[in-house]
């Protein structure tokens, strides 16, 4: 049990890591992967060979399916693009993604990838694709303007989902690379472990008696220590060498007496608001309404935009809660919104929202966002994660939970996110 405690109770600043949703569209994923490229040459970052390959040639043997898969993201593209623009398809174009295909990333169900994933997966659309489909969209077969002659519309679009979900994990791969020495250290808060073990009834006694359980659970058990002590120590070598030792084996029960609680802090920081605004008004007394306040917008039609998705995402009828979002002149301290081309969307020092330019604001995907990133002003974090596991070899990302509004595309305002803000902004 010695090694066990000498394991330091603390964390390492992560590296840099990328800020990257991970339910991206496939445009954004196109607009993002070009970005990615444009910029490589110039990024000292990306152009450092130690920092950009840290996995050396862990890989080299799936490049060519790499190429022909990112290849035909543009291929994809100018196809639909040129659908759509046909007089029999304007009306209803063909689209990838709408609110009701947003499905989310559960922690029971993680999306894992890597170039090898890729590979694999692009072998299996070969033998299912319609080879007039693959050639158009992997080879160099003139691009048309129609639908595949025998393919209904509902078929072209299930391919076309499966074609553009292997160039966006294939695309994440590549722009995660420059990032990869701090996606190896951010596994520390892969609470995988944590979940398991909170959910698992008696949880201490049945770790205190591990040796009465067949192999595989005991396995399990430890594989879920191990996680616990990595989210406490970031030394997942060390936890895995203490945990697994044999002389350690009367002691596990107090390891998870020791690590289980700074795991919980870890899972917490997912959900709690730290650092919370000092310009909002939400008194007890009166109707339940949090005021917050913004700095004006010049152009009305962004200004009544921004209010209305605002004000809409975030009420709930049960608790008769609502946010009002006034407009003032502001200070370097009120929150703001301000539009670039070509950005991926994000909240900068805690008061800039900054949004792409070159989206259409009534989409979908941006309507969600702009609300997503509000909450990030009112300081709540993301729920979701993203790490390279070095065991498997593979990228691994999920959302804590797939309801939530700062965790997936496929969530909402929720109780949870009513009583976070509740505790921090009611007074």
């Amino acid at each position: 049990m010695k090694r066990i405690l000498l394991l330091a109770l603390s964390f390492s600043a992560f590296a840099n890591t990328a800020h990257l949703p991970l339910d991206l569209t496939f445009e954004e994923s196109l607009k993002l992967y070009k970005d990615f490229k444009r910029n490589k040459a110039q990024s000292s970052l990306i152009k450092n060979s130690t920092e950009f390959n840290v996995l050396g040639n862990t890989f080299e043997a799936y490049d060519d399916d790499m190429r022909l898969v990112i290849n035909s993201g543009s291929r994809l593209s100018q196809w639909l693009r040129k659908i759509n623009t046909q007089p029999s398809t304007s009306a209803q174009p063909v689209r990838l993604t709408s609110q009701g295909t947003q499905r989310g990333i559960p922690v029971e169900r993680p999306s894992k990838y890597s170039p090898k994933i890729v590979s694999e997966r692009f072998a299996t659309l070969k033998e299912r694709m319609p080879k007039e489909v693959f050639d158009i969209l992997y080879g160099t077969k003139p691009i048309p303007s129609t639908l595949p002659s025998g393919v209904t519309k509902e078929e072209f679009i299930q391919m076309a989902r499966y074609a553009s979900g292997l160039y966006q994990t294939a695309t994440r791969w590549n722009m995660m690379q420059p990032y990869m020495r701090g996606l190896i250290a951010r596994s520390a808060r892969d609470i995988r472990g944590y979940l398991f073990l909170k959910k698992l009834d008696q949880a201490k006694t049945i770790i205190a008696n591990i040796d009465s359980y067949n192999e595989e659970q005991q396995a399990t058990l430890l594989r879920a220590l191990v996680d616990i002590c990595h989210n406490a120590t970031n030394n997942k070598a060390g936890c895995t060498e203490a945990i697994n030792k044999p002389s350690n084996r009367a002691h596990l029960a107090q390891a998870y007496d020791i690590y289980m609680p700074r795991a919980e802090m870890v899972y917490k920081s997912f959900f709690e608001i730290s650092n919370p605004r000092t310009d909002i008004e939400w008194v007890p007394a009166g109707p339940n309404v949090m005021r917050v306040v913004f700095k004006n917008i010049q152009d009305p039609e962004i200004a009544k935009w921004l209010k209305e998705n605002v004000e809409d995402e975030f009420k709930l009828d049960k608790e008769n809660f609502s946010l009002e979002l006034n407009y003032i002149p502001g200070n370097s301290g009120t929150a703001f919104l301000e539009f670039k081309p070509g950005v991926t969307p994000h909240v900068s020092g805690g008061n800039k929202i900054v949004m792409d330019s070159n989206t259409d604001i009534q989409e979908y995907g941006v309507r969600w966002t702009i609300r997503h990133e509000f909450g990030h002003i009112l300081r709540l974090p993301d729920c979701y994660t993203e790490f390279y596991d070095t065991k498997e070899q593979v990228m691994v990302n999920y959302q804590l939970d797939t309801t939530d509004l700062m965790c997936s595309r496929a969530g909402l305002m929720n109780e949870r996110i009513y009583q976070e803000l509740k505790k921090h902004y009611q007074k």
